[in-house]
């Protein structure tokens, strides 16, 4: 999931494998979600929106890869600072174990 914030300043969080549009207006970004007929509005920029998107994305390709390594003998550094910045898109806090 990524963090978002709707114009009124609440929170809302996203999956970002089921938007399929960002758009941007004036003052506005709009979010498009898969079987949803509507968009959702939020205060981030299209392109904060979509550089969440990707880092989300990139990051949860890595994840499996680096844990499969750990898991041999490799570095849990990497798998933890991985986890961590997935938590962080979410607006979560990282666990300090």
């Amino acid at each position: 999931m990524i963090k978002l914030t709707a114009p009124n300043g609440k929170t809302r969080y996203f999956a970002p494998e089921l938007i399929v549009q960002v758009s941007e207006a004036v003052d506005e970004t709009f979010v498009w979600i898969a079987h949803v007929e509507k968009a959702f509005t939020v205060r981030e920029p299209a392109k904060k929106v979509v550089r969440k998107i990707m880092e989300y994305k990139m990051l949860t390709a890595q994840y499996p890869v680096y844990l499969q390594d750990a898991l041999s003998g490799g570095d849990w550094g990497v798998v933890k600072k991985i986890n961590d910045e997935i938590i962080d898109l979410a607006g979560m806090e990282a666990d300090s174990k």
